[in-house]
């Protein structure tokens, strides 16, 4: 078994690009960096880092076994904190950045039970769809969609579940002008589309079995903020692709309608991201862990609700589209009998 250090230092020289700046933050001499990670080569028998004048470069074998590293690492640390910590109380400012909409909602339910539970500790929470730097800008958690930081940023990425997208607009607007039945009419109604600028793409939508189509669509509305588009088709503007966490609230009251509701654009993953748990407060690791578990749960029961309005067992709040036929004289439903997304993602399934 290999000296734990040897692991630790090599580790250190791959997070801080080389072997100056991690002698640095280390507050050790560079050549005894160098010597243990030729030491650790030497017994592992296999070139981990391929030296240059000026820099190195991580070997693919490298770049595998740093990962494992930092796996490695952050166990001995978490087990080291369990130790330490049990008497520590979780106090002093959390700052955390959420997504609006269902997530915030969640979210700001959570803070009173927890302040409940740590009276000691205040929250600071920056409600936005911005990806945040956590280190830059002094950010402890950020749950957001899509994938977390660069490698070096020593981030820690927990997912919560994955993002449903979904067609939607206002009943006004599906009263007034029907919905389409497949998605080549989507053409022909008008879209409110997402853009950081003036830029039309197509939809690419999943389907039934697998089935997937890309529509070329021009919206009569373009914006870089979903709430904007979320406005804007609640005023009967037209249609528009928006994730359920921001929709789901409107579609309960009734305002909003699915439209096609076997077709979703791709799901993205949510998820809550913090830096390594090294030094890392109580208090944060506390408000992770609590949050976490609503969140999960949140989106566990948003799963379930999906998949009972889509096999027949929930429905809209009745707002007359039930009635109506669309441009193609077909009903505006699916067959309950199809399912409308793939199978639940493993942590759907787990225990509770």
């Amino acid at each position: 078994m290999q000296n734990f250090n040897d692991l630790w230092y090599y580790a250190a020289v791959v997070r801080h690009g080389g072997f100056s700046s991690a002698a640095r933050h280390l507050n050790v001499a560079k050549s005894m960096l160098s010597r243990r990670v030729r030491r650790l080569e030497d017994e592992l028998g296999v070139r981990l880092l391929e030296r240059a004048s000026h820099k190195i470069e991580v070997t693919e074998v490298g770049r595998q076994f740093y990962q494992r590293c930092e796996a490695a690492i952050l166990e001995m640390e978490a087990a080291e904190e369990i130790a330490t910590s049990m008497s520590a109380e979780p106090r002093g400012t959390i700052t955390a950045s959420c997504l609006p909409g269902l997530c915030a909602e969640v979210v700001g339910q959570t803070i009173p039970l927890f302040l409940e539970a740590y009276p000691k500790v205040r929250i600071h929470l920056i409600v936005s769809t911005r990806r945040y730097d956590l280190v830059n800008d002094h950010i402890d958690i950020a749950i957001h969609s899509g994938l977390g930081g660069p490698m070096e940023a020593d981030l820690i990425v927990k997912q919560i579940g994955e993002l449903p997208i979904s067609l939607v607009a206002s009943s006004e607007f599906a009263e007034r002008n029907g919905l389409p039945a497949s998605p080549a009419e989507l053409a022909d109604f008008p879209t409110i589309g997402f853009a950081n600028f003036a830029n039309e793409e197509p939809w690419k939508l999943m389907g039934p079995d697998g089935a997937e189509c890309s529509i070329e669509v021009h919206p009569c509305v373009t914006s870089n903020d979903p709430h904007v588009l979320l406005g804007v088709a609640s005023g009967g503007c037209g249609i528009t692709l928006l994730p359920d966490f921001i929709v789901l609230s409107k579609i309960r009251s009734g305002q909003l309608v699915r439209v096609l509701p076997e077709w979703h654009g791709s799901h993205r993953a949510l998820n809550m991201t913090f830096l390594s748990r090294r030094n890392m407060l109580p208090a944060v690791r506390a408000f992770i862990d609590f949050t976490h578990a609503r969140l999960l749960r949140t989106f566990r029961e948003c799963y379930h609700e999906l998949k009972q309005e889509r096999d027949g067992g929930l429905h809209q709040p009745k707002t007359g589209v039930e009635a109506m036929t669309t441009r193609s004289t077909v009903k505006a439903s699916c067959d309950p009998t199809e399912s409308l997304c793939p199978a639940p993602p493993p942590y759907l399934l787990g225990p509770e």
